[in-house]
């Protein structure tokens, strides 16, 4: 399973494998797998299946998306059977997830980027988290904080 593809002129990648470690390429697929198998039935299942986006681009050790039509492409592309025609709903949620509005965060109301709500916090940083144990390679079938997301 490899995370390369392009697109006329463009380097769209499905999640660009030649930046993860080979040795946890598939840990690391399966990882955002589990996340979008427990987050695409949700009420808000676009917004959540953006927040890998916001992972990639805060882990250092991972591939950064030029935008946020790469990033959806790459994921339908990736996933085909689980996003299904969500392509440009994930796009759309990315971009919204950047925009700042009024949020809770810190147990309160205040203005920042919908990315920094205290749901989406938590579960960037639980993917995060799970990420950085895949690239360690270690064995990522028990991690609990999936059973969270």
């Amino acid at each position: 399973m490899c995370f390369a593809y392009s697109c006329i002129g463009a380097s769209v990648w499905v999640i660009q494998a030649e930046y993860i470690p080979e040795s946890c390429r598939d840990a690391v697929i399966s990882v955002i797998e589990k996340f979008i198998k427990k987050n695409v039935r949700a009420s808000d299942a676009a917004k959540r299946l953006a927040v890998p986006y916001f992972a990639f681009q805060q882990l250092e050790s991972t591939p950064k998306f030029n935008s946020n039509k790469e990033y959806s492409i790459a994921m339908a592309s990736q996933f085909p059977s689980l996003i299904q025609k969500k392509e440009t709903s994930i796009r759309i949620a990315v971009g919204s997830l950047k925009k700042t509005k009024n949020i809770w965060k810190e147990g309160k109301k205040q203005q920042s980027s919908f990315i920094e709500d205290e749901k989406y916090q938590s579960l960037l940083t639980q993917l995060k988290d799970d990420i950085n144990v895949a690239i360690q390679g270690k064995n990522t079938q028990n991690l609990s904080i999936h059973d969270d997301f």
